[in-house]
């Protein structure tokens, strides 16, 4: 039996909020998102619905995240540190800030990997995988070194989107259609994918492929580990009409 607990935004208790959406989870319980708290500027105009990143932990507010109505902001990962990366400025794709966000500070990685960038996930190292709007490369950022290693397109491809990395230093994500490896300089082709959303620390990743209609996306997971890997479906049950994967654990289990 599982436990359901709601994530309710409390930054900014006299306002109200539409919703919020959780993104990340670490090993210790603390919950990385945002929420869309609704701003009446005036009586006669429709509230402002804003963008703002936010952490819990066991569904309760972490008050060491500090982010504001303005700019907007998201937290797409969270480490067993309490460590929570995302993006501010989100209102324009293209020069948006990738930041790290711990201890009531933020960190604007923008110096390191340009602007424009999201910083999509963190492991328990510190270390950081994202992807910009303007560079075709992802990123690997070091919290600790603050040194950034540059993860080119699979040959023939036009872009790299580094999604998620493991505790063992392994980055996926896509280039293109096809989804990708990444550890220690060396880039593997992982085959042909809609989404590579998650890496456990066995080299086990998850993901979704394209099927026909009416499944659209089914959810798959992918040994990287294989000299030739393939992504292997999971059936959804017999009433939906498809899936995907959007995080893997050690154990296995996939959501």
């Amino acid at each position: 039996m599982y436990t359901i607990t709601p994530l309710r935004s409390t930054q900014y208790p006299n306002m109200s909020s539409a919703e919020t959406q959780g993104y990340g989870l670490s090993a210790r319980g603390d919950a990385a998102g945002v929420s869309f708290p609704q701003i009446q500027t005036s009586p006669n105009v429709d509230p402002i619905t804003r963008e703002i990143g936010e952490s819990w932990r066991f569904g309760k507010p972490n008050g060491n995240f500090v982010l504001f109505l303005e700019p907007d902001s998201y937290l797409y990962s969270v480490n067993s540190n309490g460590h929570a990366v995302g993006a501010m400025n989100t209102h324009n794709s293209t020069t948006q800030n990738p930041i790290i966000a711990y201890n009531g500070a933020i960190d604007d990685l923008t110096p390191y990997v340009g602007n424009g960038a999201v910083a999509s996930h963190i492991n328990d190292r510190g270390q950081i995988v994202g992807w910009g709007w303007n560079r075709p490369e992802s990123f690997v950022y070091d919290e600790s070194s603050q040194l950034v290693d540059w993860i080119s397109p699979l040959p023939g491809k036009s872009r790299s989107v580094a999604t998620a990395i493991n505790n063992a230093g392994q980055v996926v994500g896509r280039s293109d259609q096809n989804g990708f490896l990444y550890q220690a300089g060396v880039l593997k082709d992982l085959g042909p994918t809609s989404f590579v959303t998650s890496i456990n620390d066995f080299g086990i990743a998850c993901g979704s492929i394209g099927k026909a209609f009416p499944s659209n996306f089914v959810a798959a997971i992918c040994d990287t580990s294989q000299d030739s890997p393939e992504w292997t479906p999971i059936s959804p049950p017999s009433d939906f009409d498809g899936s995907h994967a959007e995080g893997m654990n050690n154990l296995g289990d996939v959501v």
